[in-house]
């Protein structure tokens, strides 16, 4: 990770399979739902604690689902 000198604060990823979403660099994983389901993760530390639980429930059951696909 590393600071853009274009702004103040800017992150920008090490390597271009990364994004950056609320601060964080979140990595690409090459499989769409798996990086937005990463992505929601990380807007979720933005958000006040109190609303951060239906979120994190809600990736849980995301990455469930894509382990019983992989099994199944």
């Amino acid at each position: 990770m590393s600071i853009d000198d274009s702004g103040p604060g800017e992150v920008q990823p090490d390597e271009p399979d990364q994004e950056v979403e609320a601060g964080l660099v979140v990595p690409g994983t090459g499989d769409p739902g798996l990086d937005e389901t990463l992505r929601e993760l990380a807007r979720a530390s933005a958000i006040p604690l109190e609303d951060q639980l239906p979120v994190i429930e809600a990736v849980h059951r995301s990455l469930q689902d894509r382990l019983a696909d992989v099994e199944g």
